[in-house]
Formats: structure tokens, sequence, C-alpha cells
């Protein structure tokens, strides 16, 4: 069990060609039971129409391209597009056990368009995409195609291996586990057409297929000028090396035996090959045209063994069926099916005679499958009446429909039965929410539409629509459930009941930027949002203009503020606090976090709608990472039943008084914390009372908002101000208590799944929050954090950017939607897991030996696993080590008696890399130096070595293993050793750690990611601060000697002495007047090139 299984999938790739198939019943099903298999994002599933129940295939981490079935039903086969840059993957599995035989990782920057398999089940042919960066920055990326084809072979098993494939418990699917041998590879040239120059992407070839007797493969595009039929030759000492021979000869539109006009047709669709002893190809078009491809009879009557093949059109038979020819289907080898975008299915015969159809599904087929033992064309038609008995199938049309067809009985040939089996989610998802009490969710979409979801029947209950098309840029219920706000690109925001899901009221917001960052308090009472740079606060309040309060509430602005230089990124309520006095709970804490470094939290409490939203202080984070999002931890978690009754001084002991841990030789405090989680992907801890100071890095703003710049607003307020005064003095009796900002506590490392934390929820005990990054991952993560990454657990949700995020029914499901793979997911949710793998790492215990493994890139607990961080592509993995694997490979390479054999192979490969410096012996060497140098290094007196350093050894040891801190950071880490390890000290410089205690600073502190070259060059341009990129070498001077770390003269020609080599004197010789970041990392830095940086 996993701690975050998936429950349900909604969506189909409906791009993909013929996504919908009919699997072979296999031997544990019943005879009415029926099994289909679609792509749904990056998913294969499987889903039972009896039980409906789905099983899922999770082995592509990029969308779902291509899902093709064996002639046999087999065995089918995955391809996936590589756009997440983990590479493209093609696999194959057994369709009976549903296990993977196989997989296949194709080149970097490739990606599967479309697949083929030949009805051998011996050679697999694909038309693969190959990404190439365009060379200006702003232009799309060129797209070249190649067609691939692999010899698929089995490793068979010997009779006298049949025991021990028993004893070791080997499937037969898994003991014949396919291989992928690649025998050709070629580049397709795509020709434009005259109407499509300007967009590449219609030249594409889309379609591949085999002829019956794998002799021939036919590839083409949306036109005729890009139509390749390659012939398949393989001698018999080919066969026998898994080698075959492609030739290709071109089909020119000239090459048109009957002078058939061409440009009337639409696009191509998709071909077959007829079975029948000329084999022709039909081709089916978007109008409605069959095009009919044959070997050309003046040359030869018939393709010859090793001769020079040459097909033709033969004939165009024009709109054969109503709307465009989306699917050509061969049934049964003596029936043509084509299936059309006006939701029509008809069948024809070899002749392309009519003989059966069905209509009116009422939208565009995209997919159809038959059962593998249907009756032949002579078979199903009745003798008295020449009528044709459609069969059974599934069907699946463009709005992600999937239909049952029963064939009727021959008594009542007309009587065909249809169901939709399938009504799944079909939109771009641009925002997402979840009822907090009913298993409703809701989806807004790029056209402006909202579906409403009930998750437990998987249908839709209600839809709403605009006259107008607008983009849904937020949209969220309050925590009673009484209400939901969604903003639109429109500057919109509307507030719907959810009773009838009828609109109440709407606001024009009148700023530029979308509505972002929704959230309501904890009882409903207040709702917050961003647009840029701006925050805006409504309350459910009285109107303004009832001055008795006799009306009932509504919606009211309380004001907006420009409160951030750069975008707003979180905008969070705070959950109410137990170290809060109770009158204190009626209001909540607003804070917000932006690109700028800022974090704010806003007064709510001395705010109105006659005054105004009121700032109560701006705080300046770190200087280099940027914030993702915040939230606040409550010291004091309270039950709603508590919320204005529990009080701290009613306990018996004092509660928030800090404890020592003995165990882990720490300071334990009972304290308001906010979260700030950073795009280095670490965590950073404040300490946020209610009460803050006017001093240090915090500055009090005033007022300054829409409303208070109104004019006719101050006159009302000056009117009104005798009703507002037990409101203002209440304020201000608070503004003179607060007395401190926020504290800065800690910094850990967060989850590090190769993107910054987008969004956090928490669950009802506390310590257990939902994480979803910016990018495909989602997961678990439980308190407290220290660095741990057994903490955190993190899988592949989506392909791409997860676009809705929300837990539903009371916190047992998390709903996950990715947007343009128009999936959405349920998951189920098992924080046990979690726990059960905390405690099996014992972190009191095992703690340090785990820190010590982040850094050996060994195993952390037990020899069990293996931690492995990948630098640039921004990952840390855990594995499970399998050493028994390992055993049984040394067995199997027979030491004993090959020794001699594999030392001559070693000789003839090249030299192995020399392995990775073990980071933690460095470090230790490194800490006793420091003691060492404490009493000077040429002393002779007896060395005292506490085992302890301060915090000035502490810097000198990040500096000699390469991380340079900023004086921030220095003064960050100064006041996490201060606060967890000198509680009790005087003299708060004076506080020690040891050796575990620096490696888990050093863990937590050390940058996440190695910065490039290209990034150096950027930051140094930015600090300059200059358009041309040449600074003079006295203002290069001044900017070190006066910005940022600053650093005096004499520290600074130390510090150019040591990189360049040149005596102070000669500096001024060396440092050209004017200097650019090339200069600054080729001849100050030392680094010569991109290559001698890596």
């Amino acid at each position: 069990m996993s701690a975050l299984e998936l429950e349900w999938a909604f969506g189909l790739n409906s791009n993909v060609t013929n996504c919908v198939h009919l699997l072979d019943a296999n031997d544990e099903q019943d005879d009415n039971e029926q099994t289909i298999l679609y792509p749904v994002s990056n998913y294969g599933v499987i889903y039972n129409t009896s039980s409906k129940k789905q099983l899922f295939l999770t082995q592509h981490t990029n969308i779902i391209t291509a899902c093709i079935l064996s002639s046999d039903k087999q065995l089918f086969i995955f391809g996936d597009s590589g756009a997440s840059g983990t590479g493209s993957m093609l696999s194959i599995w057994s369709s009976h056990t549903f296990e993977l035989l196989s997989t296949h990782q194709l080149p970097p920057n490739f990606g599967v368009q479309c697949l083929a398999i030949n009805h051998a089940k011996t050679l697999l042919s694909a038309i693969v995409n190959e990404s190439i960066g365009a060379p200006d920055d702003s232009a799309n990326d060129q797209i070249t195609q190649h067609l691939m084809v692999w010899s698929l072979h089995t490793n068979t098993i010997d009779e006298q291996d049949d025991e021990q494939k028993k004893n070791e418990n080997i499937s037969a699917d898994a003991a014949n586990a396919i291989h992928f041998d690649l025998v050709f590879q070629q580049q397709i040239v795509c020709k434009p057409s005259k109407s499509d120059k300007h967009e590449p992407m219609n030249n594409l070839y889309h379609f591949i297929t085999f002829n019956e007797s794998s002799t021939e493969i036919v590839t083409h595009g949306q036109h005729t000028k890009n139509f390749i039929f390659w012939s398949i030759q393989s001698s018999e000492k080919q066969a026998e090396q898994h080698q075959i021979s492609l030739i290709p000869y071109y089909v020119q539109p000239q090459h048109n035996s009957n002078n058939h006009d061409l440009s009337s047709i639409g696009d191509l669709t998709q071909s077959a090959f007829i079975p029948t002893e000329e084999a022709p190809l039909i081709t089916a078009t978007d109008s409605g045209d069959l095009i009919v491809w044959a070997f050309d009879i003046k040359k030869f009557s018939k393709p010859k063994a090793g001769a020079s093949s040459h097909r033709i059109i033969s004939k165009i038979i024009s709109k054969i069926i109503r709307g465009g020819i989306s699917c050509v289907h061969i049934l049964n080898n003596n029936a043509i099916v084509l299936a059309s975008s006006s939701g029509n299915v008809r069948f024809y015969d070899f002749e392309f005679r009519a003989i059966g159809w069905l209509d009116y599904l009422g939208d565009q087929v995209i997919s159809i499958s038959f059962p593998l033992h249907i009756p032949n064309h002579a078979d199903l038609s009745n003798d008295q009446q020449n009528a044709f008995i459609v069969p059974n199938m599934i069907i699946a049309t463009k709005n992600h429909k999937i239909f049952k067809v029963e064939s009727p009985e021959q008594e009542n040939a007309l009587d065909i039965k249809r169901a939709a089996i399938v009504d799944t989610f079909n939109a771009v998802c641009t925002a997402m929410t979840s009822h907090p009490n009913l298993p409703y969710v809701a989806v807004g979409n790029e056209s402006g539409n909202i579906q409403i979801w009930d998750i437990v029947n998987k249908t839709i209950v209600n839809n709403i629509s605009f006259s107008q098309s607008h983009q849904v840029t937020d949209i969220k219920f309050s925590p009673n459930g009484e209400w939901m706000a969604f903003g639109t690109d429109s500057h919109y925001l509307r507030i719907y009941d959810t009773q009838q899901f009828q609109e109440q009221q709407s606001f024009k917001t009148g700023y530029n930027g979308f509505i972002k960052n929704l959230c309501f308090s904890h009882n409903g009472e207040w709702m917050a949002l961003s647009q840029s740079n701006r925050i805006s606060v409504y309350r459910f309040w009285y109107n303004i203009n009832d001055l008795k309060k006799q009306k009932p509430k509504e919606w009211v602005l309380i004001g907006n503020y420009i409160s951030h230089k750069q975008d707003i990124v979180g905008v969070h309520f705070a959950a109410p606090s137990g170290i809060d006095r109770i009158q204190q709970r009626r209001i909540p804490r607003l804070f917000s976090v932006g690109f700028d470094n800022f974090v704010n939290e806003y007064n709510l409490h001395g705010s109105s709608f006659h005054f105004g939203l009121r700032l109560k202080y701006t705080f300046h984070l770190t200087q280099l990472s940027t914030p993702t999002m915040v939230h606040f931890v409550p010291g004091i978690a309270l039950k709603e039943a508590d919320l204005m009754t529990y009080c701290i001084e009613n306990d018996k002991e004092d509660v928030i008084a800090p404890k020592f841990d003995e165990v882990r030789k720490q300071w334990v405090y009972t304290e308001d914390l906010l979260m700030v989680f950073d795009d280095e992907l670490k965590i950073h801890f404040y300490h946020a009372p209610r009460s803050i100071y006017a001093g240090g890095d915090a500055r009090i703003y005033a007022s300054d908002t829409q409303a208070l710049n109104s004019p006719s607003r101050k006159r009302e307020d000056e009117k009104e101000a005798q009703n507002e005064q037990a409101t203002d003095a209440e304020a201000e009796d608070e503004e003179q208590k607060e007395i401190e900002c926020l504290q800065f506590r800690r910094t850990v490392l967060g989850p590090s799944y190769g993107a910054p934390i987008k969004k956090i929820i928490p669950m009802e005990n506390g310590k257990t929050y939902l994480f979803c990054t910016y990018d495909q991952v989602i997961g678990l993560m439980e308190a407290p954090f220290n660095g741990n990454p057994h903490r955190y657990f993190g899988c592949t949700a989506h392909p791409g950017q997860i676009h809705g995020f929300d837990t539903a029914m009371n916190g047992k499901y998390l709903i996950t939607n990715g947007g343009h793979d128009k999936s959405m997911l349920i998951w189920q949710i098992n924080a046990d897991v979690l726990s059960k793998r905390i405690a099996d790492c014992d972190e009191d215990n095992n703690l340090s030996s785990i820190y010590r493994a982040l850094l050996q890139q060994d195993d952390p607990v037990n020899g069990k696993y293996l931690i492995t961080n990948g630098g640039h592509d921004k990952s840390m993995l855990i594995w499970q080590i399998n050493a028994d694997v390992l055993s049984k490979q040394i067995a199997d390479c027979d030491e004993d008696n090959n020794l001699s054999s594999i030392y001559r192979a070693l000789l003839q490969e090249d030299d192995p890399v020399d392995a990775e410096k073990n980071l933690y012996e460095e470090i230790t060497n490194y800490f006793h130096y420091v003691q060492i140098e404490n009493q000077g290094a040429l002393s002779t007196v007896p060395r005292s070595i506490t085992g302890k350093i301060n915090v000035e050894q502490i810097m000198s040891i990040f500096q000699a293993m390469g991380c340079f801190l900023t004086e921030m950071d220095v003064e960050r880490i100064r006041k996490e050793i201060v606060h967890r390890f000198g509680y009790n000290h005087v003299k708060h410089d004076a506080v020690s750690i040891d050796l575990d205690q620096f490696i888990e600073l050093f863990i937590n502190y050390r940058s996440t990611f190695e910065i490039s070259l290209d990034e150096l060059h950027g930051a140094f341009e930015r600090m300059m601060g200059v358009e041309t990129n040449v600074v003079s070498r006295q203002q290069f001077m001044d900017i070190l000697e006066q910005k940022g770390d600053k650093m005096s003269r004499d520290e600074l020609m130390s510090c150019f002495e040591t990189l360049t080599g040149y005596k102070r004197k000669q500096l001024k010789a060396m440092l050209p007047d004017e200097m650019n970041a090339e200069f600054f990392t080729r001849n100050i830095l030392g680094f010569k090139s991109h290559q001698q940086f890596q």
C-alpha cells in the first residue's frame, strides 16, 4: 500500500488514434463481463464494465500518445510524448494478466507520434518526433520525424528450467519477457503543402500500419505529398539475427491512373490494407472520401519478391459516408468499417457496398473496437431477409463518452441496444475546488464553463455557463459550504450559492491581473484574493448603508491594497490558535507573500469598509531564494467546539513554556509559526505572534487603499465617524500592545521532487500535510520537519503542471486535475503508511545516520535504502536496496571458471570513473581542523578538542565546502542555534554545537542546486544594473564595497590576490578600465568555459 493510491481516473486521451480497445476475456471473467482499455493522461486504465472498477497501469510519466492492441488481443502497447524531459518510453503489457512485459527507453527529446505492430507480433514500428531547440529562444522547437522499427523476441524457457521457474514463482508472462532490437531507423522528410506553410504541425506524419503479411508499411500525414510506402525485405540470415531491410517508395499525386481531381479531397485521417490477393490500401479523409491505392498493373500484375514495387491511386470514392471519416477498421477480414465525425458507423463489403449501419450517436466517433471472435460476413447475413446484423462493439466519441453496442437478435435485427458505459471528464481545467461536506468537485475551464461533478456517482450534477466566454482563473468553496466564489479573466469576482448554484453577487475588480489565490477564513466570514501585486479583502457583513443592521448580510468589499512590488504568489488565512486571547479569535489573521521576497500581515481588526484594508507589517525574507507559498501553523490547534472556550490560563501547567528534549538535545517551543516555502526546496520557520514592533526589519505602513483615495468615501467617513468610535478605539488598543515582529526560527530541507511546493493542505490530525509541486508531483509530509527525507512522500500525478489540488469527503480523498491533459484523478489518502515509514527509520536514534547518508549518498537506515540527488534535475530519490539481485548476478557470471575472461574484458573497456569524495569524512576533518586552528596551527601546547564549534567556525566550514552564505544567512543560522540549543545561555554568542548538529545545519542550509555559468553571468549583470553589460572598474569596486554583503577595500584586495595570483600593486594593471560578466568569470574567477565550469 502506498501513502497515495489512485482510486479513479476521469478523462480520456481522445487525441490518440483508436484510443479505446475491447480486451479479450480472461479465465477469471464471466461470459457477461467486458473489459476495456483506454489511456488517461499518463496512465493506462483497465475498466471492468460489470463491476465498474478501474485498474491502473502506472509505468509512464509523460502523457500517452499511442495505444495499440495486437491482432490476437494478447498484447497492448503504450508510447508517450516524452514532453516532461524524463524521456519517452514504450511499454508492452499482457492483456490477460495486465503484467508489464517489457519497456524501452527512447533517446532524449524523442516522443512517440503513433505505433503499429504486425500480425505475427514480431515487428513494432513507430513514427517518432524529435524536438530540436530553435536557435532563437523566442521561436518554437523544430520537429524532426523518424521511422523506427524494432524486432520483438522473447526469452523462451527450456523444459529443464520449469522447476526453477516454479520455485522462483515467476509467471509465464514475466519468464517470456519481450526484448526490443532496433532494426531500422530513418528520418522522414515532411513536405509542406501550399495551405500549411505557416502551420508546420499540419505537415507531420501521423499514421502508420502494416499489411497482413508484414511485407509492407504505410506512413502518411494529412496530405498526399507526405505519403510513403515501405517494402519490408528480410533474408534468412537477417531473420536469424532479427534484422530487416526497408525500401521506401514515394507516392506522388501525379501517379493517378484515372486523373482524379485531388484538390477537392480533405485531409487524410487513417488507412487500412484490405486482405485480398491484390492487397489494396484504402485511405480515408475528413471530407468523407475514400482513396484506393493499388499496384500499377501497367508495370507488373502483382509485386514480385525483390522487385521495385509501385502503387498508384486507382479510384476515389467520394462522400461514401456523411461527415469526415475518423476511423477505418477491417472486420474479421471480410468487411470494412468506417466511422464518421457525424456519429455514424457504416459497414461495407470489399466492393464498397453498404451492408449495415449504426447511426445517431450524436458525436464524432474517435475509436471503435470489436470482440476477437465474431461471425464473419457470410454468417452474419440472414438468407431470408438479406440483412446485416451489427456485431457487438465498443465506440468512443470526441466528448469522452464510451458506448457499449449489443448485437440484436436475428428476428429483431433493427433493435440495436446501445448504452453509455463511460461519460467522463473532458475539459482543460484552469481552476478546481471541492465541496467541504458533499462529494462535489467544481472544475472551471478555459471556456468559462464550470462543471460540478459528483465523484461518488461519477456524473455531472450541474454545468454553469455564461453568455460570453471568460476563462475561470480561480475558484473556491467556502469552509461552511454555503458559497462558491470564482474569478474570471474579465476581472469579475462572482459569488454563487451552493443550493441552486445561482449567482448572488458579483464585483468588477477594476485592476489589471487575473484573480488568483482565492481563500476563505476558517468560519467563511472573510474572503481574500490577489490580482498581480494587489490584495483585496471581502467580508460577509451588513451593507454599508444598513446602519441599523436589519437587512440580511451580504458580501462587502473591505478594501484593496497594493502591498507588494511584484506579483503575489500566496494569500493565506491563519487557523485559530489557542495561544491567542479568546476575544482575538473573532478576527482571523491574513498573510500574503510575493515574488518580491516580502511577507505581509494585514490588520483585519482595524480594517473596515469605511477605513479600508490596513497593513500590520511587512517583513523581508531571504535574499537569494524566492518564496512560493506561506502557511500558518498554530502553536495550539483548536477544534471547532473549543474555538471560543479554550484558554491557556485554565491549564494546570504552563503549556507554552520551553521544554528541553533530552534525546535530541535541543529546546522545544509551543508557539505560532509561519512556514515559508521557497524555490530552493527549503522550508523556513518564523515565530509569528499577533503583536509586532515598529522597528528593526519591520516597517509599519499607513492605509493606502482605493477606498481611502476616494473623495466621496472620505466625506462619508467623516459623517459616520461617530458610528465607528468603538471599533477605532479597539484597534488603537491593539496597536499599542504590538511589541514584536516575525522572528526567524530555523530552515530545513523540504520535499525534493524536482519543483518547488505550490500548495499544501493540512489534514485533521494537525501534523500531516498534502502537497503539490509546480510540476507533476503530489505527496504527503508529516511534521515535525527537520530535513529527514523519510518524512516526505511524493509521486507523479500528471505529466505537466497541476491545475487543481484539493481534498474531498472530509479529507478521505485527494482530487487532482492536470489541466491540458484533460484528466481528473481521485486518490485515496493513507497517512498511516507515511507514519509507519517514519517509525521504521527510528528517527530518534538514527537521525544523525540519516543526515550522514545524505552526504555520503549511501543507505540511511540499516542498509535498506539509498538516497541520491541529481543536482540540475532538481530531484532527490530514495531507492530500496536489493543486494540479492547483485549476488545472483555474481553467481550467474560463474566467477570461479570465467574470472580470466572477465579480466580480459575489462582490459578492453575504458577506465572507470573515480569514486565520489566522501563528504562526511571531509566535513569531519574540517570540523576537527577548525578546533585545532582555534588554538593556533603552530602551537606546541597540548590540544584541547572539545568536540564543539561556535558560529564563526561554522561559517569557515561552510566556505571550505563551497557554500558561500550571505550575511543574512549567517544571522539566520546564529538565530536558529541560539533558539534551539542555547535557551539557558546568558551569552548567546558562546553557544556551540557538536558534529551531528553541524551536519544537520549543513544539510538544511547548503545550496540545493548548483549554479550555472549563465546564472552567474545574469547575477553579475543584475548586480551592476547596467543595460550595456559593461561596467567601469571604479563602479565595480564601489558596488562590491557598498551593496549587498559589503566588503571592505582590504577584504576585496585580498580576495583578488587569492583569485588571480597577482599582487595588490599589479591588480590595477590587470583589471581593465571596463569589464563585463565574461571577463569577471574568466579572468577573475578563473572559469575558462562552460565545460570547465561544470
